[in-house]
């Protein structure tokens, strides 16, 4: 085959594919219309929870003691005022409320040196939840606020709780959660998926968060094919999805035209 005759063939083939581009590009189905749309929305604030108890207690000794009797097992629930433990010194360590004996750290015999943990016990029935929140979303959260909590494997819908306070600790912010029904599973130092309810509202009128540049957007109203608008929204609730439009009114046929980049 000659030089000319493989030249004519790559350029037929460069035509083909750019007419058969052309086509593709022109005749493609164009994405479906954008349009305001009426739901609910819940605007909320979410975090990485931790379970913890209101009562524990860590026996501990600010001098060297030693250790004759220990009266009880790990997880062991004991009553208030119930014997823990016996020193060579013969003082009895009682415990200060109802709980569980989580830990025990020395046996019988052992000397203890000043602030070591021996014994613990935790009220397992007097638990609450702890999400550390940033900055936002703490200036968000309020006490009575209602959060709704769920932990990874276990198949039940989410547990209610209340925001009961709000408080900074060491350059943190963090929501303390008080739940009635918690699961019989969870435990202190369990984690949560946490979700604070700020606010929600039925039938609001939503559009996508992702169409909202510089708080305005392009709206093609209902009826007028050819005007299209630039509108200055003011907004108000937001899923991260979708966010609030309050004003001005937008009727749910006007199209949302999506600027091209």
């Amino acid at each position: 085959m000659g030089k000319s005759k493989k030249l004519i063939i790559i350029i037929s083939v460069i035509c083909i594919f750019i007419v058969a581009t052309f086509l593709w590009n022109h005749f493609k189905q164009k994405p479906e219309a954008l349009h305001p749309k009426e739901a609910s929305i819940v605007e909320a604030v979410y975090g990485l929870g931790t379970v913890g108890s209101t009562k524990e207690f860590s026996v501990k000794f600010a001098i060297p003691v030693g250790i004759r009797e220990v009266l009880v097992k790990e997880g062991q629930e004991v009553k208030k005022n119930s014997p823990l433990l016996i020193t060579d010194e013969n003082v009895v360590v009682r415990a200060p409320f109802t709980g569980t004996v989580t830990h025990i750290n020395h046996r019988v015999g052992e000397t203890i040196f000043p602030q070591i943990p021996i014994l613990t016990i935790v009220d397992l029935k007097d638990l609450f939840v702890e999400v550390s929140l940033e900055q936002q979303g703490a200036l968000k959260v309020r006490p009575s606020l209602v959060a709704k909590l769920t932990f990874e494997s276990l198949a039940q819908e989410a547990v209610s709780g209340v925001v009961t306070s709000v408080l900074p600790s060491q350059d943190q912010f963090l929501a303390h959660i008080e739940v009635k029904n918690l699961p019989s599973q969870v435990l202190p130092g369990m984690s949560a998926d946490v979700a604070i309810i700020i606010a929600q509202k039925d039938k609001a009128i939503l559009i996508p968060k992702g169409v909202v540049a510089n708080g305005s957007v392009l709206i093609r109203k209902a009826g007028d094919s050819k005007k299209i608008e630039k509108i200055q929204l003011k907004m108000g609730l937001s899923d991260g999805e979708y966010v609030e439009v309050i004003s001005p009114k937008l009727d749910l046929n006007d199209e949302i035209v999506i600027e091209q980049k």
